[in-house]
């Protein structure tokens, strides 16, 4: 994988083996500038915190070829839930880390829409021998007027953020086994979830990103549930 200036000159590369591992070149023309650009597989971010790629919805570390994260669609993508592109990265691809692409034909496995809040795939760039580019709303923006300057200072600060906000949001409180204590818990987790959400959003993509926009409608639902639930239920009133 390659990055050139206007002038066609290489100043970044990575090399990496089947599944990810390898470290990128930032100065490949070593001139002492260094180029880091963070992409890795379709649609996802490298991580230097934590040296696992940002797949939207979870998490992939290259050393185990895995996900750190159990499948949010459960079953639907497959019997092993934390497995990558049916093992097979050489010809698939999961580009926001729930429905696995066949490189060059299209989506495998499920009957989810590839088209829910995570962007568009386009012809373009040679990768893995199929042609192939990637554009995951609210992980790779490449429209300057609506997010933060990339320079390597707010690159890590913006990593560290999305970091905090999914380490609570894609972590659901332990059952107790009284479910109203379960609920409560889970309430005051997401509306945590929320509110990091919407200053991250508002921070980096100045609320124009349509992946997080529809996450924070998805929690603000989710919210609502709850405190239903816990009227009806419970018999609590929530403030």
């Amino acid at each position: 994988r390659l990055a050139t200036d206007a002038n066609q000159r290489l100043l970044w590369s990575w090399n990496s083996d089947a599944f990810g591992v390898g470290p990128a070149n930032p100065d490949v023309d070593g001139d002492g500038i260094i180029t880091d650009i963070p992409l890795r597989f379709p649609g996802q971010l490298y991580d230097a915190h934590s040296a696992l790629h940002y797949n939207y919805f979870r998490d992939y570390d290259p050393e185990t070829g895995r996900y750190v994260e159990s499948d949010p669609i459960g079953l639907k993508g497959g019997l092993n839930t934390y497995g990558y592109a049916y093992q097979n990265p050489i010809n698939n691809f999961d580009p926001d880390g729930r429905l696995v692409w066949f490189l060059g034909l299209g989506a495998l496995g499920t009957g989810t829409t590839a088209t829910a809040g995570t962007g568009f795939w386009a012809t373009g760039a040679l990768l893995g021998g199929a042609v192939l580019t990637s554009t995951i709303s609210g992980s790779t923006p490449t429209d300057s007027s609506t997010t933060t300057e990339a320079s390597p200072g707010s690159a890590a600060e913006k990593a560290r953020e999305r970091k905090e906000y999914s380490r609570i949001c894609k972590s659901p409180i332990p059952p107790s086994g009284d479910q109203c204590i379960d609920a409560r818990a889970n309430l005051e987790r997401l509306r945590q979830c929320l509110t990091l959400r919407e200053n991250f959003s508002k921070k980096w993509f100045n609320d124009n990103d349509a992946g997080h926009i529809t996450e924070i409608n998805n929690t603000r639902k989710a919210i609502e549930n709850l405190e239903d639930f816990l009227r009806r239920v419970c018999r609590e009133e929530c403030n």
